[in-house]
This record gives structure tokens, C-alpha cells and sequence, in this order.
């Protein structure tokens, strides 16, 4: 089947529903091709090596869902991860949430669940603990008349009786009804809750190591910039596959005009030489890859010989092995395996940088044998591999030397990977 229809039937099954509050129009580059379906745009993009697929799917005024595709055109694995999809408006930012952060919203969505169904449940075994019991009132009045020799005698009287029954028979048949209600009522949200978690994390976009040949696809949640009054302004999707990075143009509530056509046609994918904004002007030279390296733009570096994306800069400080692994994760990332670090030193080419240490007993000028695209404030770094409970191993790329140090006591920079583990 060819990859093209295969990617977007791949996405027709998702079903995707098309908001109408914020309109959607997207302008494809040279190497991609347009399609749409129930009104959402697919832009199916042809890399060197991989095929990626977008879909937008408005959920809301402020949201929107960034479906991704990738098939994998290569004879080894590649992989991917959330993390190499980026998002700018107006040369701004815009946020993208991932597994963490829309699990984080589910969260807070099932806590407002259950205390509505406690405050529910509350007044049904109130109700229930009143049935079986009630109360009447009358109200009486009249005259009495006193009749004796020498005169009569009258007296206006009124009064109120309260009568007040209990059945706790049907009291407690009341109260097992409610029992059963409320049961049934939370039962159910936390069926539906446990259902919503499950096809949440089924369906983020998330680390996937993709075999030759295979497909990936899953959703990552965009919060939209503010409608504008008279800006046609697009948002510029970056996706990170393996060796190549996909570069889509979405138009909210406006189309482009035909210069920004014209100047986003001309795009190709991780053109080597110049490329041109969606303005029409020349951009500077983008770099070629270095040393296998190729610069995101957005402080990471794609390595395209194993599909792995690093941090161009490490963690600037000395911090224990715990403190690494802590400074990654904050980032969606993880410590190198030791052989990974290893993988970036010394490549052919012989590319260096510098990795000069600023303070401190061993500081100095010192060059490294990495990609001078790395920003290195050290040349020794933590790996995540362990060799025992009490050391970890680092990695110089100074000279390439290895050792194990104990991971409380001893301390060394963090350079941070994502992908494969």
C-alpha cells in the first residue's frame, strides 16, 4: 500500500470530531501533501527517511489535539517521543502537554468528580434516613359556656396538636435503597475514571522505539493562542523522527495570505543550505549535520545515527547521581546509558568543542571530543548506568575515559537524553 494512503487511512480511524469555534486551515511545504477529512486537515509529510502525519483536531476555544504519525522508512529502529514536538507562534512558544501533564488534568477532573459524588451520595442518605417519618398538625378552637345561678360564664379557647409518627421499616428500606444508589453512582465514575485513564495513556503520543517498516501514531494536547483581531498569523509544528524533523503551517481563525503560501511552499524538509519564514525572507544558513548532529532550534540536538535527542546544554553545575536523574526527569528526559555517551564521542570527522569549567578545584580550558553543537560546561558526565547500589559510571569526553563513582559523595554535570532506554 503506498505510505501516504496507508498513514491517512490510519488516521480516518480515529474518528476525529472538528470544533467550529476555531477555524483550522493548513498550508503545506514542498514535500508535503494536503488532505482533509470531516473538515480537519491531514498534512501528510515525506521526510528522507520517514513519513509524518498531522491531524488538528480543536477540542475548544484555548485546545486543541496534535494527532502524529510516523512511519518509519529505515532499516534500523528509530525512535520517538513526545518531546521532539515543538510548537511557535509569533515566534513564541506555545505549550504542549504530553502523558504527565494531561494525566495531572484527569487528576483534577476525577478529585471534582468524586467530591460532586460524595456531596450526591450525602443528601441521598439524608433524604433516605427521613422517609418512614411524619408529622400533622391541626388546629382546633371554640367556646365553652358555663351556666350556673347568678350569671353564665364564658371562655374562647384555641390550640394546636402536633402528631408525629415513625416507620423504621420503611425507613430502612429507604436507606439500603440509598446504600445501593450511591454505591451503583460510585461504582460508575470510577469505572468511567479507570476507562478515561486507560485510553488516555493508550493514546498520548509517547516514547516508541518504531521497527523498520512500522508505524506509530498518538495525540498530544496544544494550547491555541488567543484569537487575534486582524493577524494572520500561523502556528509552526516541529516534529523530531528519527533523523528527520517535519515542519507543519496551521492558520487559526484566518487563512494565509498568498505570500505566506508562496513562502511556505518553498519549504522542504531540514534543508541544508537556507530556508525562508512563512514572511517570504531569507532566513540565515541553517547548519548542516554536525558530526551527525542536527540542531532542533529549540535547545536540543536530533544524533542521526541513532534517532536519540539530547539536550545541547548540560546542567551548568556539579550534582550528585540522584540529583542528575532528578534534573532529567524534570525535563521529560533521562540520564545516558554509559555506551550512549559513548556513542557521541569522538566521531568521525574528528568535530571537538569546548567544555571549560568556570569554577572550582578543576577549573580550566578544556576541549572535548563531541559535536561542536553541544554547549558543554564540564567534560565529565553522569550516565544512568549503575554498577552496583552505591556507583554509577561517568563518562569523560575529554579523552573518553570511564569509572564508576559512588553516586551520594561524588558529584558531575547532566546532559540529558530522550529516546531509546
Amino acid at each position: 500500500m503506498n505510505i501516504r494512503i496507508a498513514i491517512f487511512l490510519f488516521f480516518s480511524a480515529s474518528s476525529l470530531c472538528f470544533a467550529s469555534e476555531r477555524e483550522v486551515t493548513a498550508v503545506p511545504t514542498g514535500n508535503q501533501v494536503l488532505q482533509y477529512d470531516k473538515g480537519a486537515p491531514f498534512v501528510l509529510s515525506n521526510g528522507q527517511n520517514t513519513r509524518a502525519s498531522l491531524s488538528i483536531e480543536v477540542i475548544s476555544k484555548s485546545e486543541a489535539r496534535l494527532w502524529l504519525g510516523v512511519f518509519n522508512g529505515q532499516d534500523v529502529p528509530i525512535t520517538v517521543f513526545a518531546e521532539g514536538a515543538s510548537a511557535v507562534s509569533d515566534g513564541k512558544p506555545l505549550q504542549i502537554l504530553g502523558v504527565a501533564e494531561l494525566t495531572k488534568k484527569l487528576k483534577r477532573k476525577s478529585m471534582w468528580e468524586r467530591i460532586g459524588a460524595g456531596a450526591a451520595a450525602g443528601a441521598n442518605s439524608y433524604t433516605a434516613s427521613q422517609q418512614g417519618r411524619t408529622t400533622s398538625e391541626s388546629t382546633h378552637s371554640g367556646t365553652i359556656n358555663n351556666y350556673r345561678s347568678g350569671g353564665n360564664t364564658s371562655l374562647d379557647y384555641q390550640g394546636r396538636t402536633t402528631t408525629r409518627t415513625d416507620d423504621p421499616i420503611a425507613r430502612r428500606q429507604a436507606q439500603e435503597s440509598a446504600i445501593a444508589k450511591n454505591s451503583e453512582m460510585i461504582g460508575s465514575i470510577r469505572a468511567n475514571q479507570a476507562i478515561e485513564t486507560s485510553a488516555l495513556n493508550d493514546s498520548v503520543f509517547q516514547t516508541q522505539t518504531i521497527q523498520p517498516r512500522g508505524t506509530y501514531m498518538g495525540f498530544l494536547q496544544l494550547e491555541l493562542p488567543r484569537k487575534s483581531g486582524t493577524q494572520t498569523s500561523p502556528i509552526e509544528v516541529s516534529l523530531i523522527a528519527g533523523p528527520d524533523t517535519h515542519r507543519y503551517f496551521v492558520f487559526l481563525d484566518r487563512p494565509a495570505t498568498q505570500q505566506q503560501r508562496d513562502a511556505i511552499t518553498s519549504i522542504g524538509i531540514q534543508t541544508s543550505n537556507k530556508d525562508v519564514d512563512v514572511q517570504g525572507r531569507d532566513e540565515q544558513p541553517i547548519d548542516a549535520n554536525d558530526a551527525g548532529f542536527y540542531d532542533n532550534g529549540n535547545g536540543t540536538l536530533t544524533d542521526t545515527k541513532t534517532g536519540l535527542v539530547w539536550t545541547q546544554r548540560d546542567n551548568g553545575s556539579d550534582i550528585n547521581w540522584e540529583g542528575a536523574k532528578t534534573y532529567c526527569a524534570s525535563k521529560n528526559m533521562r540520564l545516558p546509558g554509559i555506551e550512549e555517551l559513548a556513542e557521541i564521542y569522538n566521531r568521525p570527522g574528528g568535530d571537538i568543542v569546548s567544555c571549560n569549567i568556570a569554577t572550582g578545584q578543576y577549573a580550566g580550558n578544556y576541549t572535548c571530543k563531541a559535536s561542536s553543537l553541544f554547549r558543554l560546561s564540564s567534560p565529565g558526565f553522569w550516565s544512568g548506568t549503575q554498577g552496583d547500589a552505591y556507583v554509577a559510571w561517568k563518562y569523560f569526553l575529554l579523552d573518553g575515559d570511564r569509572n564508576t563513582f559512588d553516586i551520594a559523595s561524588d558529584t558531575a554535570r547532566a546532559l540529558c537524553v530522550g529516546g531509546r532506554s
